[in-house]
């Protein structure tokens, strides 16, 4: 088995975060728009942070529902608990 690099592993958290924050977590609804595919990339080395620190779902999901109601002002609806399920779960395998 081919061991690889520190940085192709941090690449592929970062790959996978930015598609559970599209496709799980979504605030604002633009997973199906093409043009929007880098819409979260700003939050996924933050939460990249948080897994590799250790983080709980709970600390994860709280920075996403800070994200959710202080930066974007909108409505939490539960999905950042969701997303921060799925995120967690990256690690845990």
């Amino acid at each position: 088995m081919q061991r690889i690099g520190h940085h192709e592993e941090d690449r592929v958290l970062l790959d996978a975060v930015k598609r559970i924050l599209m496709g799980e977590w979504d605030p604002i609804g633009v997973k199906d728009a093409p043009d929007a595919a880098d819409e979260y990339d700003a939050y996924a080395a933050e939460v990249c942070a948080l897994l590799k620190r250790g983080a709980s779902k709970q600390q994860i999901a709280d920075y996403l529902e800070t994200v959710v109601v202080a930066r974007m002002g909108l409505v939490e609806t539960g999905a950042s608990a969701r997303a921060a399920q799925a995120l967690k779960s990256l690690l845990e395998g």
